[in-house]
C-alpha cells in the first residue's frame, strides 16, 4: 500500500538517564520528551533564554525554591515535545 498522509507512520523518541520513551502515530506528527528532574546550576539563565518572558517571570515569582526545578523541567519537556 503506498504511503499517504492518512497512513504515514511518524515516531519520536526521548531519553534521560535509564528511561526512554517512544511515541508512534499514524497520520499525525508526534512529539515527546522526558527528563530526570535534577539540579541545574544555570536554570534561571536557561529559562530566561529559552522560555517566554511571562512564563519565566511566573515561575520565578510564584513558586518556592523547592518547586522551581520541577517547574523548569515541566516547561522544558513541554517545549521540547512541541
Amino acid at each position: 500500500m503506498p504511503a499517504t498522509a492518512e497512513n504515514s507512520l511518524h515516531f519520536n523518541v526521548a531519553h534521560s538517564d535509564s528511561l526512554a520513551v517512544y511515541a508512534v502515530s499514524r497520520g499525525h506528527e508526534v512529539g515527546i520528551d522526558v527528563e530526570r528532574i535534577r539540579p541545574v546550576r544555570e536554570m534561571e539563565d536557561i529559562a530566561a533564554h529559552i522560555f517566554s518572558k511571562p512564563r519565566t517571570r511566573a515561575v520565578a515569582i510564584a513558586l518556592t525554591d523547592d518547586k522551581k526545578t520541577e517547574a523548569f523541567f515541566y516547561c522544558w519537556v513541554r517545549k521540547e515535545a512541541g
